[in-house]
């Protein structure tokens, strides 16, 4: 059925990758969440699972948006953001029900979502779950779209093309040109994306 279905997408993305990696990321500073920050405890040094149940932002793209995803996950957490990000989380998934877990996340564990929305984005059965949860009735002002081509410009179905966005069109072209985040790459990022969203944070 439709629910087995998602759920076996779910499956895939999350194990998808040679390396398994730890759910309890320390942030790449070292140092812990900032206290202004809600959902930010650390257990011996590590992030645990509440924080990132209770955390700040979550990422939903497609599969081919990764490498550009990961670079903005990780200069996130360079500020102490609390992420969702799935590569991080995979061992605190195991013998979880994804689809309720992964609903309760995307429904409203998190206070922000950016949404990576490029041509894939439209295509996949991952991220068509992802935005159907989001866009639920009862929730607004959480979604922020990040536009990765001008696919992603027209929005996608409860993500409306009227929506503040940031756009990073341009970063992704060069990215998938180059296969490489440069320095020039994670200072715009920082710029357009990071610092935007900490300002946003900081609003409640």
């Amino acid at each position: 059925d439709a629910g087995s279905h998602v759920k076996e997408q779910i499956t895939v993305k999350l194990l998808s990758q040679d390396t398994f990696l730890s759910p309890f990321q320390l942030n790449c500073s070292g140092s812990p969440p900032s206290a202004h920050l809600p959902g930010a405890s650390l257990g011996a040094g590590r992030i645990i699972a509440a924080d990132f149940l209770q955390g700040h932002l979550a990422f939903s793209f497609a599969g081919e948006a990764r490498q550009l995803v990961e670079a903005v996950n990780e200069e996130m957490k360079k500020e102490d953001v609390v992420t969702f990000y799935d590569f991080d989380q995979q061992a605190f998934l195991l013998a979880l029900d994804l689809e309720e877990t992964l609903g309760r996340i995307y429904s409203g564990s998190c206070r922000y979502h950016l949404v990576f929305l490029d041509e894939n984005y439209r295509q996949k059965v991952w991220t068509k779950y992802e935005r159907d949860v989001m866009t639920r009735p009862g929730r607004k002002n959480h979604i922020v779209p990040v536009i990765l081509d001008d696919k992603g410009t027209d929005g996608t179905v409860g993500i409306p093309n009227t929506v503040g966005r940031i756009d990073l069109r341009d970063v992704w072209e060069e990215v998938q040109e180059t296969h490489a985040i440069s320095t020039d790459t994670v200072n715009t990022i920082r710029n357009r994306c990071v610092l935007p969203m900490l300002e946003k944070l900081d609003e409640n």
